[in-house]
């Protein structure tokens, strides 16, 4: 599920503004005055979630999600998913949990925001910190003891980046948790938006990325490395 510390939750939507939105129908009696809060993954999926299954993997995950809403593209596999999920069926699923997804968070794909000085009031700044010339450091970001960042180097809302370590210079983090002892070379690329899109007759449609990447303490990134997000599961590297 998307991390607050990154995205803003534009939810609860009814089920019937979200049939509307995505041109979906509801298999059975399903309340369209019900509230959906959020959309997730179907292992991370609650009953107030939406997710989807496409019908061609994650069959394990669909049998067991606990979410309260599903989108699948063929009335056939009701009887395969949990008797307590609402099946909403849709001829193009991706493009249906995209619309629905960019619904919940419209300002999914860049963290472009106006900041008056180039260190946020909010921003916490361990002891010891070294901030170069340059480096722009967003809301609510944390930055531990003795880390050295880079000039020109921009840290984007909500990142945490542990102790002791050393960032080079025209790196950009967004969307981001670091361990300590961390090093990443000069240009690197941390938390980018995947390349993730569904296709239909009408054209292309992003599907909005909208978890984290966490890369663990000891970690090297080379120079104008990219690290991109998923949709719906964090990238890891430890």
């Amino acid at each position: 599920m998307a991390d607050t510390r990154f995205y803003d939750n534009r939810g609860p939507f009814s089920l019937a503004a979200l049939c509307s939105k995505a041109r979906f129908e509801c298999l059975g009696n399903a309340d369209q005055d019900a509230l959906v809060f959020d959309v997730a993954g179907l292992t991370q999926a609650g009953r107030s979630h939406l997710s989807f299954f496409d019908g061609a993997r994650a069959k394990a995950d669909f049998a067991a999600t606990k979410a309260g809403w599903c989108l699948v593209k063929d009335a056939a596999i009701a009887g395969t998913g949990p008797k307590e999920t609402v099946l909403l069926q849709s001829g193009s699923v991706g493009r249906a949990f995209a619309e629905i997804a960019a619904l919940f968070y419209p300002e999914h794909e860049l963290d472009v925001r106006a900041q008056s000085a180039a260190i946020h009031p909010t921003a916490r700044i361990g002891d010891g910190v070294v901030l170069a010339p340059g480096v722009v450091v967003g809301p609510n970001v944390e930055i531990g003891e003795r880390t050295r960042v880079g000039a020109h180097s921009v840290l984007g809302r909500g990142v945490r980046i542990g102790r002791d370590c050393q960032i080079g210079p025209h790196v950009s983090i967004q969307y981001s948790l670091l361990g300590d002892t961390i090093v990443i070379q000069a240009g690197a690329v941390i938390g980018g938006s995947g390349f993730g899109f569904t296709s239909a007759a009408d054209g292309h449609r992003k599907v909005p990325q909208l978890e984290r990447v966490i890369v663990q303490g000891g970690v090297e990134i080379g120079a104008n490395t990219t690290i991109d997000r998923g949709a719906l599961a964090d990238t890891i590297i430890g």
